[in-house]
């Protein structure tokens, strides 16, 4: 916005300016054009403002960039190491009767709370469901899957193991059909991931 400044006279007090509404200028084919604040108005005679201008807008760009992939970075490393501690604590519980699951469940929960868009989250889901499985949970271990589900969609690597699980825990809770329809999904991913574990288990469904 442009400011209209009064000459004072003799005597006479200097008058607040005002402001003047911008008005575009109109181009040499009658055409209304946008004007440039300032030097950058006449591009003509400062091409090498401009272009340096230009350069440092691109570079402030390439700065912001890095800034987030070193943000992300440091995220991801935050939850893959959170994610370690709690599968070696995992694996440790599975072998011994008298395990604290309840304080497992609560680490891989912080990496699905505290890191939501690393790659840890995409797995910890997994983990909580056969935690809330061992616990004799297995609607909140459907709710966990349901969640891994959404969280890898379109991920046909990690996709067959979140269905296998569902599987199991549909079995569990004798819905059979619904742990055939887990299985069969298995099968239909490329690769096979999992595809000889699917048919042996819907062999134990018939």
């Amino acid at each position: 916005m442009a400011y209209r400044i009064r000459k004072k006279g003799p005597g006479q007090p200097a008058a607040p300016s005002s402001p003047v509404p911008h008005t575009p200028h109109a181009s040499p084919n009658g055409n209304a054009g946008s004007h440039l604040p300032g030097f950058l108005d006449d591009r003509k005679k400062n091409p090498l403002i401009v272009a340096g201008i230009v350069g440092l807008v691109v570079l402030a760009g390439v700065g912001l960039v890095a800034h987030i992939y070193s943000d992300k970075k440091k995220t991801e490393q935050k939850a893959a190491a959170l994610e370690t501690q709690a599968e070696q604590m995992f694996s440790k519980s599975m072998q011994d009767k008298n395990s604290d699951w309840n304080k497992i469940d609560l680490l891989f929960e912080d990496v699905v709370k505290k890191y939501p868009d690393s790659s840890s989250a995409k797995v910890a889901p997994l983990f909580l469901a056969s935690i809330q499985n061992q616990l004799g949970q297995p609607q909140k271990a459907v709710n966990w899957l349901h969640e891994g589900l959404e969280k890898n969609s379109g991920d046909t690597k990690i996709l067959p193991f979140y269905y296998e699980s569902l599987g199991v825990t549909f079995m569990s809770t004798k819905q059979y059909d619904q742990a055939l329809a887990m299985f069969q999904k298995v099968i239909k991913f490329p690769g096979k991931t999992l595809a000889d574990a699917a048919y042996y288990n819907i062999g134990k469904v018939y």
